[in-house]
């Protein structure tokens, strides 16, 4: 087995620990100190993979809370709190997926293009996320790659709205295909 497999099997046992930890943990952890809105702040952290062909930076303080896969995973501002903890209304959050170009585009009706950006790119805005997991307003992105397709949904609560607009410009601006 070569060393680069040895590695990626390890890194992936680790965040299976992780995520296993967590879950165990979560209901006699310590409270989480919330995240900050102020955009000048922000720090960055790469995202990638090199299977999917892609790579993007989310900001450095989001924590991953679903999925352990690089093609399918969410992450958010503000790690979950315990039941014990007041749970905190500023929060964003981003679903992130990633499949193979034909298994069916989304929705783009109603989306605006993205001129600027290196691949064909749409985002959509939804006004308010009626029956949803968080109150706010939402952005679908959807990237076409040549291999793949990459579709990312983000939720932000309303009084982070100048936040998560300076993220999700982060997003597209840094977001690319690696060969």
């Amino acid at each position: 087995m070569s060393e680069g497999n040895d590695t990626h099997q390890n890194e992936s046992f680790v965040a299976l620990c992780r995520h296993f930890w967590n879950f165990v943990s979560f209901d006699f952890g310590l409270c989480n100190a919330p995240a900050t809105a102020d955009p000048e702040l922000l720090t960055w952290q790469q995202i990638s993979d090199e299977f999917y062909q892609y790579a993007f930076e989310i900001p450095e303080q989001w924590v991953q809370t679903g999925g352990v896969s690089p093609d399918s995973f969410t992450y958010v501002s503000e790690a979950p709190q315990p039941p014990s903890c007041v749970q905190s209304d500023n929060t964003m959050k981003m679903d992130f997926l990633v499949q193979p170009v034909g298994n069916g585009m989304p929705d783009i009706e109603g989306a605006t293009p993205v001129t600027d950006a290196e691949l064909p790119t749409w985002v959509k805005t939804h006004e308010s996320n009626e029956g949803g997991d968080l109150p706010g307003a939402s952005k679908s992105i959807y990237i076409q790659g040549s291999d793949y397709e990459y579709s990312l949904y983000l939720l932000c609560s309303p009084e982070w709205m100048i936040y998560c607009e300076v993220v999700i410009n982060h997003i597209l601006e840094s977001f690319h295909t690696l060969p």
